[in-house]
This record gives C-alpha cells, sequence and structure tokens, in this order.
C-alpha cells in the first residue's frame, strides 16, 4: 500500500445532519428514522455525492492515517479523516 496515490485537497468539510440534505438527497438514506438520527452530524458532501460517514468501515493501521474507507467501485476508494473533535471531515480518494 506504500505506492497508493491519494488525492485530496485537504479541505475540512462541515458534517451534515439528516434533516440538512435536500428531499431528494434523503432519499437515499431511507434507514435514517429515529428522530435522533435526524439531528446527528455524520453526512458529507463529495464529489458530487452524499455520504454517511457511519457506512464508513473503519481504517486500521495500513491507509496513511485515514480514519475509514468505502469502496466505490473494485478499484476506487472514498476516504474519510475526522477533524476538529470529530465535527469536520477531510475526504480523499484514491485508485487502485
Amino acid at each position: 500500500m506504500s505506492d497508493l496515490k491519494i488525492i485530496t485537497n485537504n479541505q475540512p468539510r462541515e458534517l451534515l445532519m439528516f434533516c440538512e440534505l435536500t428531499r431528494e438527497e434523503q432519499k437515499d438514506f431511507d434507514y435514517v428514522t429515529d428522530e435522533d438520527e435526524h439531528y446527528t452530524p455524520r453526512f458529507v458532501r463529495y464529489k458530487g455525492n452524499v455520504h454517511d460517514t457511519n457506512e464508513f468501515m473503519r481504517a486500521h493501521d495500513g491507509l496513511h492515517g485515514w480514519d475509514g474507507y468505502s469502496s466505490d467501485s473494485y478499484v476506487s476508494v472514498t476516504l474519510v479523516g475526522f477533524c476538529d473533535d470529530n465535527e469536520r471531515v477531510v475526504m480523499g480518494w484514491y485508485m487502485q
């Protein structure tokens, strides 16, 4: 994994609550049902998509300091790094 070329602008992004998403975006997360879940910051917009940070797999040692990952396809992965006491995230991407 040492030859990974991770693409990121290192720009911290605010986490969004479910209630802050558009109705169209909310349709992709129909599993969010509990009232408390509607007001918990955990969503982020990245590369034209909305991601639920609760759906990222926890990254163990070996992902160059990133906290989690989500497979986009067989060869590409979206990365998440939490910052500012888990109130914001930095997003990244790489292709194998």
